[in-house]
Formats: C-alpha cells, structure tokens, sequence
C-alpha cells in the first residue's frame, strides 16, 4: 500500500495491522443474492471514523482437507470514499496484500508487497484478480472477485502461504476514508494512510466450501483495465 510521504510510512510501523483490535474468529454465512456463490464471512465493525467492511472467503470441496491455492472473495466496504485492504497472510509485511476501491461506478483493486513497514509495491508473483460481480453505492462497495494463486505468495526471496487445511487463517485489514491518488490506475495509485487497522484468525467452517466452486469461478470476468 503506497503512501504519499516518508512521515506517512513510518507511521506504519507501529499502527499498520496492529493485532490490539482483533475480530471475531467465527465466521457468518453470506450468500449472494445475484450469483448464489456462498461465503463464510467475517465483518469488522466501524469506529468514529470508518463505516467497517465485511470480508468473506468461498473455497474449492477439498480445501479444509488440502490446501487451496485460490478462492472467491467477498468485500464489502462500507464507506464509498477511500479504500479498503486485505492482508492474506495477517501482516502488512511479507503477506500478499489486497486493496479495492471505488474509481466512479467501478472498482479497482491492486496486489501489493513488501518486506519492511515501508510502502509496497505492486505484487509480481503470478497472482490475478479476476470479477465476478461489483456495486457501488453512495454508502459503500460490495465487490465478489476470483483470486487465483492469493493463497501463496513469493517474491524478492521472500514467501508465505496461507493454510486452508488448518480451517484457520490469520487476516489483516485497514481502511481509509480518503481517496487514492490517481485512482484509474490502481497498479500505481499511492494510497493515504488507513484510519482504521487490525488482524484477526478467521475460522472456516464446511460453509466456506462447495462443490458448486468451479462452476462460481466460471463467473468470472476480466478485471477493469487500469488508465495510466
């Protein structure tokens, strides 16, 4: 995530996923009125500043069992200025992370990484963002997306994965109220420091998978083309 001064980002350090605000570890069940895809689902409450987000997770059949490599994510951030960010592997640091955000009627997300408390820069492991559904309102955006090769990640000699088969995961999040800078491309797009930030261990329940996977992931379709 791509902050605009170096004041910004040492600031990171200490506040950035900070794990004194943690979520409940159970998840709800959420299924999509649209597409029918079900998700296991965990909300992170607003504050005085954000309105929260809800983040949820659908799995291949086997991946309490085998680690999954993918999934279909569900975002739902709920404040229409700023953007909200997903840490797949709980840590701002050396942990695939992905931010979404509302650029007019459409959303635009970006794969970020680093190794420090420093801002990231755009993921160049061979992970993809593909949509399946979006709506943005004056409240909020819901956006569902395929996320191929999230759930492990390498880069600049550093790794990580996410274990699906443990039905747990620990997860990272922020949130900003203020826009992005340049937000038609999100690749490059610096983002203003978060206003609100936490982890928690999210558990997965038999919800989280189906056998109706491939056919949601079929959905799937090219993600908006960045304007740079």
């Amino acid at each position: 995530m791509r902050f605009q001064s170096s004041a910004l980002t040492l600031a990171i350090a200490s506040t950035l996923f900070c794990p004194c605000l943690a979520q409940n570890p159970q998840p709800t069940v959420y299924t999509d009125p649209t597409t029918g895809i079900c998700f296991d689902v965990w909300d992170i409450p607003g504050d005085s500043k954000t309105g929260g987000m809800a983040f949820g997770m659908a799995l291949p059949s086997t991946a309490l069992k085998t680690d999954a490599t993918e999934f279909i994510g569900y975002l739902n951030c709920k404040e229409r200025q700023g953007w909200c960010g997903i840490a797949l592997g709980g840590s701002m640091t050396d942990s695939l992370l992905f931010v979404a955000y509302a650029d007019g009627d459409v959303v635009r997300t970006s794969l970020r990484f680093t190794h420090k408390y420093a801002a990231p820069g755009v993921y160049t492991g061979n992970a993809t963002v593909a949509e399946i559904a979006h709506e943005v309102t004056e409240t909020g955006i819901s956006f569902i997306f395929h996320c191929q090769d999230c759930l492990h990640w390498s880069q600049d000699g550093g790794s990580g994965r996410a274990s699906t088969g443990s039905s747990m995961l620990d997860l990272g999040y922020a949130q900003s109220v203020q826009d992005p800078g340049n937000p038609s491309c999100a690749r490059e797009a610096p983002l203003m420091l978060h206003d609100a930030q936490g982890t928690w261990t999210a558990m997965l329940d038999e919800s989280a998978t189906s056998d109706s996977y491939d056919q949601w992931r079929a959905l799937a379709n090219p993600t908006v083309p960045d304007n740079c």
